[in-house]
């Protein structure tokens, strides 16, 4: 899931994916409230995985974002990146698939133009949907059927 004014719970809590079927797939649990952080002067992301392949080779240093949705990880999960205390983007698996959170937005108006003009772009949004589209590693090993590890 991607964030944004209508994702996770968002603008006065009107999104409500906390309360749908698709909370329990997400690697991180959404909040009861209003999860918007919202600033104009930018926030910087800190990449916490760089080998993370969910991260297509991009660079540790990100152009800054304007907003994102404030989320907690579920046990299990990977945290590839952060904003300062708060998530970016994390990953799981959910039975024999996988599932990635992505705090923020990745078009306008909170990711600005430094951002979706950045070099590494494409490669970011090309790696994250195709890291998704994979099978969990352990999946048929383990037998794990919708539940997080």
């Amino acid at each position: 899931m991607i964030g944004g004014y209508l994702s996770f719970t968002g603008i006065d809590g009107k999104a409500r994916f906390g309360m749908s079927p698709l909370t329990d797939v997400l690697p991180v649990t959404v909040l009861p409230h209003d999860d918007r952080n919202e600033t104009l002067d930018g926030l910087e992301v800190d990449v916490v995985e760089p080998g993370h392949p969910i991260l297509g080779g991009t660079l540790a240093l990100w152009p800054p974002l304007l907003s994102y949705n404030r989320l907690l990880p579920k046990p299990g999960c990977v945290v590839a990146a952060r904003t300062a205390n708060d998530l970016m983007l994390v990953t799981g698996e959910y039975g024999e698939r996988r599932a990635v959170a992505f705090a923020s937005d990745l078009a306008p108006h909170w990711a600005p133009p430094e951002f979706v003009e950045w070099v590494h772009y494409p490669a970011l949004w090309t790696s994250i949907p195709a890291w998704a589209a994979q099978a969990a590693p352990d999946a048929h090993a383990t037998g794990r059927r919708g539940s997080w590890s």
